[in-house]
């Protein structure tokens, strides 16, 4: 077998989810033919991938047809951090672990958001994707009790190792600010400066997906962190209410002019699911914000309802994907996962 035919062979594998083959799509990488021995990488577009296995299959399948009697097929992925990192005050050597960055923001307090950056975490997580979870909402931590993690994270070197939970690396101000009752009283200097020495002096080890809780707003914090950290995509979360979809618009508008991807609403307690009969009843009127945010292609990508044991498990540190998987909550949050990984993958390529 020569190298053309099997990259012609390899050209009829397609990646479902971008409808282009494998070799146009620059997948196919250190390709090595030796008669009948064929050996390569397949490179993946973005981290953790849904349809790897099929792919790496369909590809073992041509080669097998083609005559190949011994096939390696390496599955990895791009490090589209480590990539995108050069211009960053964070040193790019921090990223060479990380493979995504996927941050949850909302435009207001309230709203869920950091109930929601736990499940996606935790859904990602229970999918066998290699998941961490950052807390960089310096002045309300609250991912460490919903997470159901206390104490303070040991050192190695000059590096914080982030516990594990539940299979998800977590690091947080919280773990360091001591007493519970004492605020942290920074300015924005200081709390930027958190910020990068969260990301710096943290151990982060072979993450495809790091979720990050960004505070609620467009002040310092999620400014120097749109600013200055490569994002695969970022996921807003709201309420159905004009209020909050009004905020969600103008911070819409902010992560466009900083050309960060933006993909798409998780609208949070939507509704209230009667517990006898079954049935959802809108908790909010119909908003033509929403309208206006759709057709300016930003996309719903879930619709969670008022879930008395959601609120529950953040208390009690037991992500609801985790403690109730079979319940509604929990497929939205499934759905959730599966179109933010389609979607990464459509945009990098």
């Amino acid at each position: 077998m020569t190298e053309k035919e099997v990259l012609d062979a390899l050209s009829r594998v397609m990646d479902p989810e971008l409808g282009r083959n494998i070799v146009e799509l620059g997948m196919v990488k250190n390709l090595k033919v030796d008669g009948e021995k064929v050996d390569f990488d397949l490179e993946l577009t973005t981290a953790a991938c849904p349809l790897k296995d099929v792919m790496k299959k369909n590809a073992e399948a041509v080669l097998l047809k083609l005559g190949a009697s011994e096939i390696e097929v390496r599955v990895t992925s791009r490090s589209i951090a480590a990539q995108s990192a050069q211009n960053s005050f964070i040193s790019p050597d921090t990223f060479e672990e990380i493979r995504g960055i996927i941050p949850v923001y909302s435009s207001k307090g309230g709203v869920g958001k950091s109930t929601v950056a736990v499940n996606l975490a935790a859904a990602l997580a229970k999918r066998g994707v290699k998941t961490a979870l950052l807390d960089l909402d310096i002045y309300g931590p609250s991912i460490p009790r919903m997470m159901g993690i206390s104490g303070t994270p040991a050192v190695f070197g000059n590096k914080l190792v982030p516990p594990i939970k539940h299979g998800i690396q977590v690091m947080s101000m919280g773990f360091l600010a001591g007493d519970a009752d004492r605020p942290l009283i920074w300015r924005a200097p200081l709390a930027n400066s958190a910020v990068k020495q969260l990301f710096e002096d943290t151990a982060w080890s072979d993450v495809d997906y790091l979720i990050v809780d960004l505070p609620p707003g467009t002040g310092d914090i999620p400014l120097t962190f749109a600013q200055n950290i490569p994002i695969s995509g970022a996921v807003f979360v709201t309420t159905p209410q004009s209020v909050a979809l009004d905020e969600t618009r103008r911070s819409v508008s902010m992560f466009r002019q900083l050309d960060i991807p933006i993909l798409g609403l998780v609208l949070n307690m939507a509704d209230f699911v009667c517990p006898h009969c079954g049935k959802p009843t809108p908790l909010y009127p119909e908003a033509g914000e929403l309208k206006t945010l759709e057709a300016s292609g930003v996309p719903v990508l879930a619709r969670l309802p008022l879930d008395p044991s959601v609120a529950a498990g953040g208390d009690n540190g037991s992500p609801t994907v985790i403690e109730f998987p079979d319940s509604e909550t929990a497929k939205q949050y499934t759905s959730l996962v599966e179109q933010i990984q389609a979607q990464i993958c459509r945009a990098s390529v």
